[in-house]
């Protein structure tokens, strides 16, 4: 049956549907971002292994998103301290 798509095949695994997989997934490329990297290396330097400190990362995200969402705002990223 070529086009026709098999909904018990079209499922991902219920591991991959689980929100705090999503919110770690999405800590890996936030660290590209200066305030989360900072934040990340702030955690390695307090002796966290790598997955603790993307977990925390993933965490603090979860914060600032149910914090938009309580406030109705739109993420501001903290602006760097005039010189």
């Amino acid at each position: 049956m070529l086009g026709i798509l098999d909904p018990k095949r079209a499922r991902l695994p219920t591991r991959e549907q689980d929100p705090e997989t999503g919110l770690f997934l999405s800590a890996l490329p936030a660290l590209r971002n200066p305030v989360s990297r900072s934040y990340y290396d702030r955690q390695r330097a307090q002796g966290k292994h790598h997955n603790q400190a993307l977990t925390t990362l993933a965490r603090r995200r979860c914060d600032i998103l149910y914090a938009m969402l309580r406030d109705g705002t739109i993420y501001q990223p903290p602006r760097a301290p005039a010189a």
